[in-house]
C-alpha cells in the first residue's frame, strides 16, 4: 500500500509537471504567434549567409565538375564499367548540378559501348527528359543527342520498329538539328536491314537535305541538283489509310511541274518528295499526261467492255433471229414472221455496226499516243527514237560474250550509263504497277515495248492486237512520265512552289488564304579553274610558253538559249605576296588545325566553316585585265577562254595585255589569279570572290596534278548506303527481266561505288570496291567483277572481304565453264575439264587453304564438287572431304546426297543407301530429309528389301502427311502389296 502510495504520489507529481510544462508552452506559443511575421523577417538570410551560400554552391558546383571530368576521361581510355560507377555518383552526390543530363547521357554511352542497349535507351531517355530544365547550352545538346540515341540503341538491338518510331520522333521534334541528317541514314540501314531496298534508297537521300533556319543561301538551288520538297498539314493524313498531296512547281521561265509528296508513315503531318532539276529550256512533262493517262485507258477499256456487250447482244438477236426462221410461226404467219427476223437481223447490225465504231475510236485513240510519244521522243531525247534504237540489235540480257564491231557489247552500254546521268535511277518511286482491271504483264521488258513501239510505227492497231498495244502504252507512259518530271530552269529563274491547303485559316477550300508558296531562287557557286591547253587536267603551275584555258563554271550565269557570255578578272600578283597572303590565310581561318578527340556514339565531327570574308577582284597593287569567257554551249554553265603564257606575258588575241614578270620574286615571274565575282553564291553571301592562283616557272618543264575535292565521312557513308541499295534494286529488276531499269540503277549503283572506292582516307574505300564487284555479278559483266575482285586483294591484302573476293572469282570462273560444258554437251561433243572448270577448282581450293575457318570454305568445297559434275566427273572425293572436314555444315548433307545420286545413277543402289542412311544418322535436321528418306526407300525396294522399303515409305507418309512426297511414298507401298499379293489398305 506504501509503494503504491508512493508510486501514485509520483504519478500526480508527473502529470502536474507535465500540465504545467504544457501551459508554459501554451503561453509560449501564445507569445512567438503574435511576433510571427517579426520571425520571419528575422530568417531571412543575410548578404553574408547568401555569400557562404554562393560560395558553397561554387564549391559543390566544381567538385561535381572535376568528379565528371574524372568519369569522362576514364570513359574515354575505355574503363567502362569505373566510368559508369563514377557517373552514378556524380548523379547522387550532385543530383541538382550543372552535369545531370551529362551524367545521364554518359552513363547511356557506357552501357551502349558495353552492348546493353536496352539500359542505355533508358539511361539516354531520363537524359532527354532532363534536358527539359538544362542549366546551359552544353546540357540541351546532351539532351538532344540523348534523344537520337534512343533510336540508335533501338537499331543496334535490332528493334527496327521502335527505331522508325523514335527517329521519326526525333526528327519532329528538332528538324534542324545536325543529328537529323544521322537519324534519316539510321533510317536507312533499319530499311537495308530488312531488305527495303526503295524505303532505303528514299531515307539515304534525305541525307545532307535537313536544314536548320533557312536563310538566303537555302533558298537557292543549283541546277542539276535535286529540289527537295516538304510540306507539313495535319488536316490531311488523319484516316487509316495514308494520302498523298500534290504540289505545282513552276518556273519563271515557263516550266512547270506537277510533284505529288508521300507522307512519312501513317497519320503523319509530313510530306515529302523531290524532283531533279537541270539546265535546259522548258520542257512540260505534263504534255505526256495529256496524250495519254490512267482516265484515258480506263475510258478505252470501258469503251471496249460496252463494245463486247453489244457483240453479245448483236450475237443474241442473230441466234433468235435464226430460230425464228427455223420456227413453226413462219409457216403460219410468213409475212409477220419475216418482219420481225427482218427487224432483229436490223438490230444485231446496228448494234455490230456501234461495236466497231466504239473499237475503231480506241484503235485511233491508241495509235495517236503513239504517235505523239514518238515525235516527243524524237525532240526530248534523239537517241530514244526509233530511228536510233532500231539502228542496233536491242538487248534482252547483259552478257559478256563478245559482239560484232558494229553492235555494242553489255559491258559498253553499262559503262556508257555509268558515265552521265541516269533516267529513272534517281526516282522516288518504284517500277510502276498495274491498275484495277489492268491486264499487264509484270515482267515487260524494254525490248518487249521497243518491238510494240516498231509494231505500232508499221501497221496501225487492230481488233486482235488491241489489248497488247493499251497494255505497253499504259506501261511506256508511267515510263516516260517518270524520266522527264524533271525541272528545265536557266540562270535568273526563280521557283515557285504552290500547295493548296484544303482546309486553310478561311475555312475549307478557301482560295483566298487556301494556297502556301514557297521561292526558290535558281543560283549555283562558281568555280574557277586554270586548266591545261586540252581542257581536262587543273594545273599547279604554269610554264611559260605553253598554252592554257581560263575556266569559270556558273550554272545561273546561263540565262538564254544560245551561248552567253561572262567577265573574269585574270591578275598577276608577285609570288612573294601570294605566299604570305596564303600564310595569312590559313593562320586566319576558324578551326585549321582541329583539335582531335576520342569520338563517343552518335556524335558528329563539327566542320570547320569557310572564313566569310569578300576578297577583293584584284589585290593591291597587281596589275590586271579584263577577259570575256563564252559558254561552252547552250545551257553548260561552262564558260570558257584559251589564252598564251610567254615570257612577255599574257597573250590574248595574238597580242601580249598582262606582263607576268617583276623585279622580285620567286625566277622574276608571277602568280597568275583567275578571280570571279559570284553574284549569286549559294554557300557564301552574295559578292563572293572565288579566285584560283596558279605560279608561273620557267620554261624547264612542269607538272599537272588533279584536284581532289573534299567530301564529309557522311557524305560518303550516304553515297555507299545508296549504292548497295541502288544495287539491290537493279538486281530485282533484271530478275523481273526489267532490263534497261535495272541496269540504269546498276550503272548508278556502280559510279558511286567507284568514286567512294578512289578516296582512301575516309576509310570506306575496301567494302566500296567490295560492293563494286558484286554489282558487276548483278550486271552479268563476269570479268569486270573478278577484275573489282583482283583489285580488292591487290590493294588490301588483310581485308576481311578477301574470302568473299575469292569466292566470287571462282564463282564467275564456274558459270563460265558450266555453261561451256552446256554447250559442248548440247552439241553432242564429249564434255571435259575446260580451262574455266580448271580455274574455278583451282580458285576455290585456294580458299579453302588460306581461310579454312571461313563460313564460305564448306560452300567452296561444294562448288568443287559441282565442277567436276559438270566436267563428267563424279567429284564423290570432294564431297567425302566435305563431310569429312566440314562435319557441322549443311552443305556437309547436301554433298553426301549427291554421292549417293550418283551411285542410284549407275545402279548401286546398296551404295546409294549407304549414304541416304548417313545423311539420316548424322544430319536429322536437315531440310531435305522427307526426299532422302524416300530416296532410300526406293534404294531398298530396287533391292528386294521390301519389309525395310514398307518401314521407310511409311514413316515418310507419317513425317509428310499432305506432301507429294506422301503420295510417292504411297505409289511404292502399292507397287510392294501388289507383288505380295496383298489389298492395298
Amino acid at each position: 500500500m506504501r509503494l503504491h502510495r508512493q508510486s501514485c504520489g509520483r504519478c500526480r507529481n508527473l502529470s502536474w509537471a507535465l500540465v504545467v510544462a504544457g501551459s508554459i508552452a501554451a503561453t509560449a506559443h501564445a507569445a512567438f504567434g503574435a511576433a510571427a511575421p517579426r520571425a520571419g523577417a528575422a530568417t531571412r538570410p543575410s548578404e553574408r549567409e547568401a555569400r557562404l551560400s554562393a560560395r558553397r554552391d561554387a564549391r559543390l558546383s566544381e567538385e561535381a565538375g572535376n568528379l565528371f571530368r574524372t568519369a569522362d576521361t576514364t570513359f574515354l581510355v575505355g574503363d567502362l564499367a569505373r566510368a559508369a560507377e563514377v557517373f552514378q555518383q556524380v548523379l547522387t552526390s550532385y543530383p541538382n548540378s550543372i552535369y545531370t543530363v551529362r551524367a545521364h547521357a554518359r552513363l547511356g554511352d557506357c552501357a551502349y559501348e558495353m552492348r546493353k542497349y536496352t539500359d542505355a535507351a533508358a539511361h539516354y531517355r531520363r537524359a532527354a527528359a532532363a534536358g527539359e530544365a538544362a542549366a546551359n547550352d552544353e546540357e540541351t545538346a546532351a539532351a538532344i543527342r540523348a534523344d537520337f540515341m534512343v533510336g540508335q540503341c533501338y537499331l543496334k538491338a535490332k528493334s527496327y520498329t521502335q527505331a522508325f518510331t523514335q527517329f521519326r520522333k526525333f526528327i519532329d521534334r528538332h528538324p534542324g538539328h545536325a543529328l537529323v541528317n544521322q537519324a534519316y541514314q539510321a533510317i536507312g540501314d533499319a530499311h537495308m536491314a530488312l531488305e527495303q531496298y526503295q524505303q532505303a534508297l528514299k531515307a539515304y537521300r534525305m541525307v545532307g537535305t535537313v536544314i536548320g533556319e533557312k536563310t538566303a543561301a537555302h533558298r537557292r538551288i543549283a541546277p542539276g541538283q535535286r529540289l527537295y520538297l516538304r510540306i507539313t498539314d495535319a488536316d490531311v493524313n488523319v484516316g487509316d489509310t495514308p494520302r498523298s498531296v500534290k504540289a505545282t512547281v513552276r518556273t519563271t521561265g515557263g516550266d512547270v511541274e506537277v510533284v505529288e509528296l508521300e507522307p512519312l508513315g501513317l497519320r503523319n503531318p509530313v510530306f515529302l518528295a523531290s524532283i531533279p532539276t537541270s539546265l535546259g529550256s522548258p520542257r512540260h512533262s505534263g504534255e505526256l499526261t495529256k496524250i495519254f493517262n490512267e482516265e484515258i485507258a480506263s475510258k478505252i477499256r470501258q469503251q471496249l467492255s460496252e463494245a463486247e456487250g453489244l457483240e453479245r447482244a448483236a450475237r443474241d438477236k442473230s441466234e433468235e433471229a435464226f430460230e425464228l426462221d427455223r420456227s413453226a410461226q413462219k409457216s403460219v404467219n410468213p409475212a409477220a414472221t419475216e418482219r420481225k427476223r427482218a427487224a432483229l437481223t436490223a438490230e444485231a447490225d446496228q448494234l455490230r455496226a456501234r461495236s466497231q465504231e466504239l473499237r475503231r475510236e480506241c484503235t485511233r485513240i491508241i495509235d495517236s499516243a503513239f504517235a505523239e510519244y514518238e515525235k516527243i521522243l524524237s525532240r526530248w531525247a534523239p537517241e530514244q527514237s526509233l530511228a536510233a534504237l532500231t539502228a542496233l540489235r536491242p538487248e534482252t540480257r547483259p552478257t559478256t560474250a563478245p559482239a560484232e564491231p558494229a553492235e555494242q557489247t553489255a559491258a559498253d552500254v553499262f559503262r556508257e550509263v555509268a558515265g552521265r546521268p541516269v533516267a529513272g535511277a534517281d526516282d522516288d518511286e518504284a517500277a510502276p504497277a498495274a491498275t484495277a482491271g489492268e491486264q499487264e504483264a509484270r515482267g515487260m521488258t524494254e525490248q518487249e515495248i521497243l518491238q510494240m513501239r516498231l509494231s505500232a510505227a508499221r501497221t496501225p492497231t487492230n481488233m486482235e492486237n488491241i489489248d497488247g498495244r493499251l497494255t505497253t502504252l499504259s506501261v511506256w507512259s508511267r515510263s516516260l512520265a517518270r524520266q522527264f518530271q524533271r525541272l528545265e530552269v536557266r540562270g535568273g529563274d526563280r521557283i515557285e512552289i504552290e500547295y493548296f491547303d484544303e482546309i486553310g485559316p478561311a475555312g475549307p477550300n478557301s482560295p483566298q488564304k487556301g494556297i502556301r508558296k514557297d521561292i526558290v531562287e535558281v543560283a549555283a557557286d562558281a568555280s574557277t579553274a586554270i586548266l591545261t591547253a586540252d581542257g581536262r587536267e587543273p594545273l599547279e603551275h604554269i610554264v611559260v610558253n605553253s598554252d592554257v584555258i581560263l575556266q569559270v563554271e556558273d550554272a545561273d550565269a546561263d540565262t538564254t538559249d544560245a551561248p552567253d557570255t561572262l567577265t573574269a578578272v585574270l591578275a598577276a600578283v608577285p609570288i612573294v605576296r601570294s605566299e604570305t597572303e596564303a600564310a595569312q590565310q590559313t593562320k586566319s581561318k576558324p578551326g585549321a588545325a582541329p583539335a582531335t578527340q576520342r569520338a563517343t556514339p552518335g556524335e558528329v565531327a563539327a566542320e570547320t566553316p569557310e572564313a566569310e570574308r569578300v576578297e577583293p577582284l584584284v589585290p593591291p597593287g597587281a596589275a590586271s585585265v579584263k577577259v570575256t569567257l563564252v559558254e561552252t554551249g547552250p545551257h553548260t554553265g561552262v564558260f570558257r577562254r584559251a589564252v598564251k603564257v610567254t615570257p612577255d606575258g599574257v597573250v590574248i588575241d595574238r597580242a601580249p595585255v598582262l606582263p607576268i614578270k617583276t623585279e622580285g620574286g620567286k625566277s622574276n615571274l608571277c602568280a597568275l589569279r583567275l578571280a570571279y565575282a559570284d553574284s549569286k553564291a549559294i554557300r557564301h553571301r552574295d559578292g563572293w570572290v572565288v579566285a584560283r592562283m596558279v605560279d608561273c616557272i620557267g620554261d624547264s618543264g612542269g607538272d599537272v596534278a588533279a584536284v581532289k575535292y573534299r567530301q564529309t565521312l557522311l557524305d560518303q557513308q550516304a553515297k555507299l548506303k545508296r549504292a548497295v541499295a541502288a544495287g539491290e534494286i537493279g538486281r530485282i529488276y533484271l530478275d523481273l527481266g526489267l532490263t534497261r531499269r535495272g541496269r540504269e540503277y546498276l550503272s548508278s549503283a556502280q559510279a558511286d561505288c567507284t568514286e567512294v572506292a578512289r578516296d582512301d582516307k575516309t576509310g570506306l574505300a575496301e567494302e566500296a570496291l567490295h560492293h563494286s564487284w558484286k554489282i558487276y555479278f548483278y550486271a552479268g559483266l563476269l570479268d569486270d567483277a573478278v577484275a573489282a575482285c583482283r583489285l580488292l586483294m591487290s590493294r588490301y591484302p588483310n581485308s576481311e572481304y578477301i574470302d568473299d573476293a575469292m569466292f566470287a572469282m571462282g564463282q564467275a570462273s564456274l558459270e563460265r565453264g558450266e555453261k561451256q560444258a552446256e554447250q559442248q554437251r548440247v552439241a553432242g561433243e564429249k564434255v571435259t575439264l575446260n580451262r574455266d572448270l580448271s580455274r574455278a577448282i583451282a580458285q576455290f581450293e585456294e580458299l579453302v587453304k588460306r581461310f579454312p575457318n571461313s563460313p564460305l570454305a564448306p560452300e567452296a568445297l561444294f562448288m568443287i564438287g559441282r565442277a567436276k559434275i559438270a566436267a563428267g566427273q563424279t567429284g564423290l572425293d570432294v564431297f567425302e572431304r566435305l563431310a569429312k572436314q566440314y562435319p557441322d555444315s549443311v552443305l556437309a548433307a547436301r554433298g553426301l546426297v549427291k554421292v549417293a545420286d550418283y551411285y542410284m545413277s549407275i545402279g548401286d543402289f546398296r551404295r546409294a543407301a549407304e549414304y541416304f542412311g548417313r545423311v539420316l544418322i548424322d544430319y536429322p535436321d536437315s531440310p531435305d530429309l522427307g526426299e532422302v528418306l524416300l530416296q532410300r526407300g526406293i534404294c531398298q525396294y530396287k533391292m528386294g528389301l521390301n519389309k525395310e522399303a514398307l518401314e521407310t515409305f511409311y514413316r515418310v507418309i507419317e513425317e509428310q502427311s499432305g506432301t507429294e512426297l506422301a503420295g510417292k511414298a504411297q505409289k511404292y507401298i502399292g507397287f510392294i502389296n501388289q507383288k505380295r499379293g496383298d489389298r492395298n489398305d
